[in-house]
């Protein structure tokens, strides 16, 4: 059982039981205490105290001597408490015990000085003097002496009534006013769930639109390339239907020349030679284009490129078809057409050169422009990621903050919660010592009320002996006074000479003077 669960009548027995240790043995004083406390691992045991001065300073003020045992904060840690709530209870216990200790000194040097509370009336009290003139006197004034403490007695019990009832009432207004905290505290809780719910369906609703705008900045890329993919499929549906035209007045050509015959083979061969070297530029300048539209297309989404090597390939056997109808038939015109493909094929070397700086310059063009499109959409994608990852730190310091506050909170309250919860505790404390204090008191009353009714006793025998003496007296004097008036009677009958008179009259002053 721990000393401060024993009950306070059992704790003023064993304080007073230490006390008559100290009368005859070795006596342990304050400062002996005060120094074996320093060590948080000190013994109970050994710091008891036994000198008569120290007992009744803890006697009066109410402390147990483990009350001033040093607690580390470690050991606080070990009954349960966090870090921080350890050294609150550890500076608060310390700036506790310090005051108790102050108390004891003070008080004991109260006691010493003979102006303590706690000055102990001892088990024996003593020899009361007694005067045969004051008796009844100070049987009255005993009477109402006990009366005065009756009435004190009361007045301290309903004292420590009303302190109950106080701290009840107390208890009950810090439990209410505790729930309203807590009740405070989850409604905080509540709100903040809300607002950061809240802020997360914003944040899902802005990625929405995000994600809503990437997709349609996509879609209008690829209807940018399917515009593009579409250009280069004209353009190759319009090369190939010159082709045809082209074919088509060959054919026409061929015709007017054999209807002319001689008159018009000049021209003819001037015309084939012209086919001729236009289709071996055609077909250098179609490889050409086959060479960059294929490392165009390397570039480009799988699916274009497929289609565009399909219709590749479609025009290489039109190609390849077409030469080889045409290589036929200029086989047989070779002869004819050398002395001017010379001529024809420098005409046409300068006109591919102007086609291929055209060719270059378009390329280029649309290269600067897909460019733009192409940094203008990074650049665009670039912004939007920005723009998202600053609502991201946004939102995770705002999230940090707050968190940062709720711990703050929390930390506030715990250390609240735990100063309270110290208050309470020394409250309990402080009723503990009241209530060894009240025990304290009724020993002291109760030995007074015994040394009063001691005292009251020897007062009546004391005048009971007084009146037994003065019977006793009376009687001698009556015995010495029968004796003296039959000596009396004795002369008288027989006479008595001159030297017994003086003997005579010596008994007669003795028998009749006053006693006392």
């Amino acid at each position: 059982m721990a000393r401060d669960e024993i009950d306070p009548a059992a704790w003023v027995e064993d304080m007073l039981k230490l006390r008559a240790t100290g009368a005859s043995g070795v006596r342990i004083t304050m400062k002996d205490i005060v120094d074996r406390c320093d060590n948080p691992d000190a013994n109970p045991a050994d710091i008891r105290p036994t000198s008569p001065n120290t007992v009744d300073a803890f006697l009066a003020t109410g402390i147990d001597p483990t009350e001033l045992i040093k607690r580390t904060k470690e050991w606080f840690k070990e009954q349960g408490d966090d870090d921080d709530e350890a050294e609150i209870a550890c500076e608060y216990y310390e700036q506790c015990r310090m005051e108790k200790i102050q108390r004891l000194t003070a008080e004991r040097e109260a006691i010493i000085n003979g102006e303590g509370t706690g000055k102990g009336l001892g088990r024996t009290g003593g020899t009361l003097g007694y005067t045969a003139g004051s008796g009844e006197d100070q049987v009255e004034r005993e009477r109402r002496r006990l009366e005065v403490s009756r009435r004190r007695q009361m007045q301290e019990l309903e004292q420590a009534v009303n302190y109950e009832v106080m701290r009840a009432q107390t208890q009950q207004k810090q439990e209410a006013k505790m729930r309203a905290i807590e009740q405070r505290i989850e409604q905080q809780k509540k709100v903040k769930d809300q607002k950061q719910a809240e802020w997360r369906e914003q944040l899902r609703l802005k990625e929405q639109v995000k994600r809503e705008e990437d997709a349609k900045l996509e879609a209008e890329a690829r209807r940018l390339e399917t515009i593009r993919h579409q250009e280069e499929m004209a353009q190759a549906r319009a090369e190939r239907e010159e082709e045809k035209r082209r074919k088509k007045e060959a054919i026409m050509r061929e015709q007017e020349r054999r209807r002319k015959q001689e008159q018009a083979k000049m021209e003819t061969q001037r015309i084939l030679d012209q086919q001729a070297a236009e289709l071996e530029v055609r077909k250098k300048e179609m490889e050409r284009k086959d060479r960059e539209r294929e490392l165009a297309k390397k570039r480009q989404q799988e699916i274009r490129a497929k289609e565009n090597e399909i219709a590749r390939q479609k025009a290489e056997e039109r190609r390849v078809q077409t030469l080889l109808q045409n290589e036929a038939r200029l086989r047989e015109k070779k002869e004819l057409f050398e002395a001017r493909e010379r001529l024809a094929d420098e005409r046409l070397r300068i006109k591919a050169i102007e086609l291929q700086q055209q060719e270059a310059e378009k390329r280029k063009r649309e290269e600067h422009k897909a460019l733009e499109q192409r940094q203008k959409f990074e650049l665009a994608q670039k912004i939007e990621a920005d723009r998202v990852q600053s609502i991201k730190n946004k939102a995770a310091e705002k999230e940090r903050k707050l968190a940062m506050a709720a711990q703050e909170r929390a930390r506030e309250l715990k250390k609240k919660k735990k100063q309270k919860e110290l208050e309470q505790r020394r409250k309990l404390e402080i009723v503990s010592q009241h209530h060894r204090q009240q025990a304290w008191i009724r020993e002291q009353t109760l030995q007074k009320i015994q040394d009063e009714t001691d005292r009251a006793f020897a007062i009546k025998s004391a005048q009971q002996e007084l009146r037994q003496k003065r019977r006793e007296a009376n009687l001698e004097a009556s015995m010495q006074r029968f004796a003296a008036l039959q000596k009396l009677e004795e002369v008288q009958i027989k006479g008595i000479d001159i030297e017994n008179a003086d003997n005579i009259a010596s008994l007669t002053d003795k028998v009749f003077s006053p006693r006392r």
